[in-house]
């Protein structure tokens, strides 16, 4: 019973502290092959679970951000030396006053894959961390003009990364 408890909190200490406690996720995948929906049976959920449980700022864990809504289309997944890419557009809003939209996204995936925060770039964590960071800077922009810059710096340094990686497709247009 006690471990039981103990796992609780871990949860709940875990989900205290994130900045983005409600983001609605949701899919469109008309333009791929019906194979291939499988592949994405988690992909939906990995995403929220990544947005909503990392710790982007320490300096942050009590702002309040509204609540954030990303749609994902997938124009379509190609394989090379079983390596498999999802080529998809993202849609990202606060329903306010920010809307971020991309569109070209290339993502190594693969069924079961954990989406993990990093220092390093990765095109799937790196594409969600730098719309986090835009929202971020924004957020804390309203309540303190320009102290939010350096969360846009932060998206800016992924976009470089981005640019510089293996998947660069889409981050030349990720920040002009």
């Amino acid at each position: 019973m006690k471990r039981k408890i103990i796992i609780i909190l871990f949860i709940l200490i875990g989900f205290a502290g994130a900045q983005f406690t409600s983001v609605e996720v949701s899919l469109d995948l008309r333009k791929i092959n019906k194979n291939d929906h499988i592949l994405l049976n988690d992909f939906k959920k990995e995403v929220k679970r990544y947005i909503e449980t990392t710790v982007f700022s320490e300096e942050y864990l009590d702002l309040d951000i509204p609540p954030i809504k990303i749609h994902i289309v997938i124009d379509g997944i190609s394989k090379v030396n079983n390596l498999k890419t999802i080529n998809a557009q993202f849609f990202a809003s606060n329903n306010f006053d920010l809307n971020q939209y991309s569109k070209s996204c290339l993502l190594p995936y693969y069924k079961g894959k954990s989406i993990n925060h990093s220092s390093e770039f990765d095109p799937l964590s790196s594409t969600l961390d730098y719309f986090a960071y835009i929202f971020l800077g924004n957020e804390i922009d309203m309540f303190s003009p320009l102290d939010g810059t350096r969360f846009f710096n932060f998206a800016e340094k992924i976009s470089a990364d981005g640019r510089q990686s293996n998947f660069s497709s889409g981050w030349d247009e990720r920040w002009k």
